[in-house]
């Protein structure tokens, strides 16, 4: 039987400045370019996650690439594709080892993402073809042509480069969306319309999830009953209504969680939760682990410090 295995957030610090090689630390700063790429060597990388996409192309040896029970062989011209928040880990087979990596925010191109007909009139939250996309593996010589371009404009940093890469990445995403990596189909027709419907209730959640929020008031805002508005809400969503809206107020928390120093109490507070009691049972049933541990462990420069990874740039 396998030893349990503790799975590390990776730290992502909001920051001005451009510092993706400024250690060893293996994450993605969530600064004014949030995306990075270059040649790396690793001896391998504890269980973890992060909000960042990666995708690895192998050049050279083999590597073990795990996710959760799941364990691949990666080998010369393999390419894996990890979405945001999957936990996966890395170890290395043979001694001689080379990937070829690229880190990037999913942020910056979701809303270019908005006016394909596929995604009009869905709310950017509702866009989980990307956030449960898990991990898929190809073998493309496209997608590793376009990665060498990726990172060849982040290693020269020429004028507009800052620009050429987020539309390089949107070309790997179309890739993916064309090829059936990533489902992109229009929801289907009763979806759009069950949407449109609860519109004036997305809008308001949006906008009032830190306030206390009666469902029949939200109903009446969508000129339903309460029987009517649930039904036609977990039509358009695929979420109950109340899921709905701890999922909108469980991601704020975890913004106030890595950005201030409030007190766990107040951080429930401020995202719209009455009992705190209530906020730690539904914080970690999302994140397997209360909000004063997920605090400490994504603030601890020291965990987030991979053991036996090392990273060179071309």
């Amino acid at each position: 039987m396998e030893d349990k295995k503790e799975i590390i957030k990776i730290k992502e610090p909001i920051s001005t400045a451009n510092k993706f090689h400024s250690s060893e630390l293996f994450y993605i700063e969530e600064a004014k370019l949030p995306f990075s790429a270059g040649i790396y060597t690793l001896t391998g990388c504890a269980m973890h996650w992060h909000h960042s996409w990666e995708i690895l192309c192998q050049l050279e040896g083999e590597a073990y690439v795990r996710f959760g029970g799941e364990k691949i062989i990666s080998r010369p011209g393999d390419i894996t594709v990890i979405s945001g928040e999957e936990p996966h880990e890395t170890e290395k087979i043979t001694k001689r080892h080379k990937i070829l990596l690229l880190q990037f925010q999913m942020e910056p191109v979701l809303p270019y993402f908005s006016v394909a007909k596929e995604y009009q009139h869905i709310p950017s939250i509702l866009l989980d073809p990307f956030r449960k996309v898990g991990h898929f593996n190809l073998r493309s010589k496209k997608v590793e042509s376009i990665m060498w371009k990726i990172e060849g404009e982040y290693k020269k940093k020429i004028l507009g480069y800052e620009i050429r890469i987020p539309a390089y990445i949107m070309e790997l995403m179309v890739y993916f969306m064309r090829n059936d990596y990533i489902c992109a189909r229009r929801p289907a027709t009763e979806v759009m319309i069950a949407l449109e419907k609860i519109r004036p209730a997305l809008s308001y959640i949006e906008e009032n999830y830190q306030n206390h929020i009666e469902l029949q008031n939200v109903a009446e805002l969508c000129c339903m009953s309460m029987y009517t508005f649930c039904r036609v809400f977990k039509q358009a969503t695929d979420y109950t209504f109340v899921e709905y809206l701890n999922h909108i107020r469980l991601k704020s928390a975890e913004k106030l969680l890595l950005s201030t120093k409030l007190p766990i109490s107040e951080v429930a507070y401020e995202s719209g939760f009455s009992g705190l009691s209530y906020f730690n049972r539904k914080f970690k049933e999302v994140y397997s682990m209360g909000p004063s541990r997920y605090r400490k462990i994504s603030g601890n420069e020291e965990i987030n410090n991979c053991e036996g990874y090392h990273h060179s740039r071309i």
